[in-house]
């Protein structure tokens, strides 16, 4: 076990600083999840600067909604979108994933039961059409060249683009199409810092560019709007979507979603009381002062990151008031420390710049 965790440690050293690369492996495949939350509107965050080993500081992040993603096989979505998607003599949108999705209505059209479906290939990763109930009718509607998202391997530098539509006859009603031109360009690596999780990451920026046509056979017209959108994605390996994304749809208008979870603390006894440690300054590049609340008894000082690695644990005599560590050393991201003695648990989080 030793011998298993020194190669852990000198990993975490050697890959940190260093450019991560994103293969076809690390896609989306049947009965993944993603827990996320989602904030609508984000305000007060520089999400645009990007470099070469860079840090993204969003520790500050709102909590926002909580909700999960789960990809499907194509086989079990409805019969009418899986016989589209899953044709043996389509391969172009034979897909190997689906996931559902929220639409909003367009106008009088109102849009349920929808899905994107995606394909996974050893060169690229797109979305290859949607199924969706329009006005209450099923349609899977194809893209003509598929919406590339990803170019395997994504490395630092890469840019590429792509162009796609679909059109859809809907009975009663008229005419929707959609067309979607992709500009695709991998801006920037290095560590993103989140609420709960720290990653070595790889960003794409993406903006899309987007015309629907709709056309109303009731009354013999029809009309075209556009709009534009900024994808921001934070890729890292073994997710099977960005952990973090922020769309920018207007000047003014922002959404974010990213990759959440409380780790748990298995090493705090849950009948102690469990209090918090008053620490400082958060984020911290060098030292971190440490005030040591009043008790009559040693205690125990630990630093671990989210898997649980022990970076300190120091035992000190009673009577200590405050306590300064050096932490310049340790990788850039999130960690957690707590101070135990006999009867209490005190603890706290903290940033590593």
């Amino acid at each position: 076990m030793k011998f298993i965790s020194f190669l852990t440690i000198l990993f975490f050293a050697l890959s940190v600083n260093a450019q991560i690369i994103i293969e076809s492996d690390d896609m989306p495949v049947p009965d993944d999840t993603f827990s996320y939350r989602s904030i609508i509107n984000l305000h007060g965050v520089n999400y645009t600067q990007t470099d070469t080993a860079f840090t993204w500081n969003f520790y500050t992040l709102p909590t926002g909604t909580a909700a999960q993603d789960t990809f499907v096989s194509v086989l079990s979505t409805p019969l009418t979108y899986n016989v589209a998607f899953s044709n043996p003599f389509d391969q172009e949108h034979k897909a190997t994933v689906a996931i559902k999705q929220d639409m909003p209505n367009i106008y009088v059209i109102t849009i349920t039961d929808s899905y994107s479906f995606l394909k996974n290939s050893n060169t690229q990763f797109s979305m290859v059409g949607t199924g969706a109930k329009i006005n209450d009718i099923a349609l899977p509607m194809k893209y003509d060249n598929p919406d590339v998202w990803y170019h395997f391997p994504i490395t630092y530098g890469t840019t590429d683009s792509s162009d796609s539509e679909f059109h859809a006859n809907i009975p009663t009603l008229g005419y929707y199409g959609e067309q979607k031109h992709r500009v695709n360009k991998v801006d920037g690596w290095g560590t993103l810092i989140l609420p709960t999780d720290t990653f070595n990451v790889i960003r794409v920026k993406s903006v899309v560019y987007y015309s629907d046509t709709i056309y109303l056979d009731t009354i013999g017209m029809g009309f075209r709007t556009s709009r534009t959108e900024t994808e921001y994605k934070w890729l890292a390996n073994g997710f099977p979507e960005p952990v973090l994304q922020i769309t920018k749809r207007s000047q003014n208008n922002a959404s974010a979603k990213y990759y959440y979870h409380i780790p748990a603390d298995l090493s705090v006894n849950t009948t102690e009381k469990n209090r918090t440690l008053e620490i400082y300054p958060n984020p911290v590049s060098e030292n971190l002062l440490i005030n040591i609340p009043e008790n009559n008894s040693n205690f125990i000082l630990t630093i671990t990151d989210l898997t649980g690695r022990i970076f300190i644990q120091n035992e000190y005599q009673k009577g200590a008031k405050e306590l300064k560590l050096g932490v310049g050393t340790m990788e850039k991201g999130l960690y957690f420390i707590q101070i135990q003695n006999n009867t209490e648990t005190y603890s706290n989080k903290f940033i590593k710049l």
